[in-house]
């Protein structure tokens, strides 16, 4: 007998190609972790190609809104303007009225004779200067006042050492009415129209009122 020898029963009979025929028959989309996975991948493929609505809304409003929003700023520029305008002219009337003296007297307030307004009659770069100078009058005055009182006091008080007290109430007061109203017409007025008008002669007034 030939160890060699095929039978050919066998040779028909056997199919070498029928080995792992079994492995083409499992179909690979049936394990349940792979068809998970391509159905997540599927959902997010959908989801990643929807339009965003809500923004294209957002960007198509933005777009009929910005007519809106100009003609808007437009009309506050304007409105901005002319209120620059009216404030430029009524400064302008403001002065037309200070430096022709068309405001009425106001001071002192209990009988009015002149016009005094720092805040409106004096520019605003020098009111410091003119507060500071009528400070300076109105302690002047303050000074003479005291003094007439003190002479009033001793009067009234009749010390035995001191004569001619009545003449010297009678100086202290009129060291207070002369030269209060003197230093006022002479020092501080021309000072005061000097700086309102911005006119050297009443510069040169002063200068020869308190020389």
């Amino acid at each position: 007998m030939n160890p060699f020898s095929i039978d050919d029963s066998e040779e028909h009979t056997i199919n070498p190609f029928s080995v792992g025929l079994e492995d083409h028959t499992v179909n690979p989309f049936a394990d349940p972790a792979i068809s998970n996975s391509l159905e997540q991948h599927s959902h997010d493929t959908r989801v990643s190609f929807v339009p965003d609505v809500q923004n294209t809304a957002f960007h198509e409003s933005e777009r009929t809104v910005d007519p809106q929003l100009a003609a808007r700023e437009q009309q506050l520029l304007q409105r901005e303007q002319e209120l620059a305008e009216r404030e430029q002219e009524f400064r302008r009337q403001q002065d037309q009225l200070r430096l022709h003296g068309a405001y009425p007297p106001n001071w002192p307030s209990f009988y009015p004779l002149i016009r005094h307004n720092i805040d409106v009659d004096i520019p605003e770069e020098h009111q410091s200067t003119i507060r500071m100078i009528y400070k300076y009058w109105m302690a002047v005055v303050g000074l003479l006042t005291i003094n007439m009182i003190v002479m009033l006091i001793i009067l009234f008080s009749h010390p035995s050492n001191m004569d001619y007290l009545p003449g010297d109430f009678g100086v202290a007061l009129v060291y207070l009415v002369f030269i209060s109203a003197a230093s006022f017409i002479t020092w501080y007025l021309p000072i005061y129209m000097a700086y309102m008008k911005n006119s050297s002669l009443y510069s040169c007034k002063y200068m020869t009122g308190s020389n």
